[in-house]
């Protein structure tokens, strides 16, 4: 099955080129799925043999409980980094760029329009990780 790589950035470019060959102004955050790498806590291991304690009667999981489903850690922003970043054809010599945090995951932007000034803080998912 092709992911990240070989469909959804693709993809997501075709829209993102529109809009910069438009010259508008606009910002882009990663979102769970554009996390490099996933990984769990041994701490809080996997442990199947106790699912059906958190399934409601339609079979959803009715809460999440690191216990039972373990803790899934994300990380990494190699990929999304490259193509968005701060240095990419996007954004980089940008005067509405004002500057990045973590390579261009976190961003800020400023803008006027119909004489009003207005400023963006983009913000990745999830801030507390790198």
């Amino acid at each position: 099955m092709k992911g990240l790589n070989e469909v959804k950035i693709p993809l997501a470019r075709k829209g993102y080129d529109k809009l910069a060959a438009a010259n508008m102004i606009f910002s882009v955050v990663p979102g769970n799925h554009d996390f490099n790498n996933l990984w769990y806590d041994s701490y809080f291991p996997r442990d199947f043999s106790r699912i059906e304690e958190i399934r409601d009667e339609d079979g959803w999981y009715s809460f999440l409980d690191p216990t039972i489903l373990g803790m899934l850690h994300h990380g990494g922003f190699n990929t999304f980094n490259g193509i968005y970043g701060k240095d990419s054809d996007y954004f980089n010599n940008q005067s509405w760029y004002i500057s990045s945090f973590n390579g261009g995951s976190n961003s800020a932007h400023i803008f006027e329009a119909g004489g009003i000034n207005f400023f963006i803080s983009a913000l990745k998912y999830r801030l507390g990780i790198m």
